[in-house]
């Protein structure tokens, strides 16, 4: 497996997010900002990741 990290400066974040989704260049794994998270999960782009946690990882 290879990671990429990519650190995008908050101010243009937003922006940066909504091409990359257009463009279907979007990352598999990305840090937003609360506010913005909403508007994507109705978009169906966001997803709930408690499939991908067992229950020790939850605590």
């Amino acid at each position: 497996m290879t990671l990429n990290f990519e650190i995008v400066p908050w101010d243009v974040l937003l922006q940066k997010l909504t091409t990359d989704i257009s463009a279907g260049t979007n990352a598999d794994l990305s840090i937003i900002g609360t506010r913005w998270l909403i508007d994507f999960v109705q978009q169906g782009i966001a997803e709930p990741l408690d499939s991908y946690m067992n229950d020790e990882f939850k605590g």
